[in-house]
């Protein structure tokens, strides 16, 4: 995205470099990332230009994923995996060169969710355990239950900052478009 910032030149140049600084600050707000372009006069209108160009930071919009833990929608989620392991192991009879079946598997999901955000303050905090997380992409939506994390990591820095939450969940669950409500 890109804004051009003019000002007349009676009111000098500096006053275009300032409402730009100021449009910035405003973007940085939203979760942009902006750079100024170098200063123009346009003699046609007799005014100091400057175009300020924003970019997302991230993938702050995440609009595809759409992920709520209860009944709080989660913001700036940017990546979210979920892994099965189900122990399954062959069975084999003694003297057999073959295996003769597989065992039974088991349940429990081991899920990954991070989160980028401009500041730090516009994350959600932790729900209270056990929750519920969620997770739609589209029109396909999962509902995991008993969720608990495991480890939780924040980094933050100058421009972002970033949580991953590393859990479980017991079960996890398909959800029909109409039950869907994320």
């Amino acid at each position: 995205m890109s804004v051009r910032v003019m000002s007349p030149r009676r009111l000098g140049l500096w006053e275009c470099q300032n409402t730009a600084v100021k449009a910035m600050q405003a973007l940085a707000v939203t979760g942009m990332a902006c750079r100024m372009e170098q200063m123009t006069f346009e003699e046609g209108c007799d005014c100091f230009c400057v175009k300020v160009i924003a970019t997302v930071c991230g993938l702050l919009a995440g609009s595809w994923l759409k992920v709520k833990a209860d009944q709080t929608e989660l913001s700036c989620v940017t990546e979210f995996t979920a892994e099965q392991d189900r122990g399954r192991r062959l069975i084999g009879g003694v003297n057999q060169e073959t295996p003769v079946g597989v065992t039974a598997g088991t349940g429990g999901w081991k899920f990954r969710l991070v989160r980028i955000a401009p500041n730090f303050g516009s994350l959600e905090r932790e729900p209270e355990e056990p929750f519920q997380l969620t997770v739609a992409e589209g029109s396909c939506a999962a509902l995991f239950s008993g969720c608990v994390l495991n480890r939780v990591k924040q980094t933050v820095n100058r421009e972002e900052a970033r949580v991953e939450w590393e859990g479980f969940a017991l079960t996890r669950e398909e959800l029909e478009d109409g039950e869907a409500e994320v």
